[in-house]
């Protein structure tokens, strides 16, 4: 049975659990990214370097939240 035609519950699906660690994740790579770039000697400024941080975290989000499989029971 999917999981679309299950009733809901309070508890959230793997794939949410996935998704959330995925792009708290991504968050601090995209921060570890902008420093290296900082370091390589690049100046980038804060906005392009929030746009960085925040690609980063929903890519990984969605790779995390894609790649899990769903709950099974």
């Amino acid at each position: 049975m999917s999981e679309e035609n299950k009733s809901p519950s309070g508890a959230p699906v793997p794939k949410v659990w996935a998704a959330t660690a995925g792009s708290g994740f991504g968050g601090a790579v995209g921060a570890v990214v902008v420093w290296g770039l900082g370091q390589a000697g690049l100046t980038v400024p804060p906005e392009i370097g929030i746009a960085i941080s925040t690609v980063c975290s929903v890519l990984i989000a969605f790779v995390a939240g894609y790649l899990t499989p769903p709950r099974s029971t």
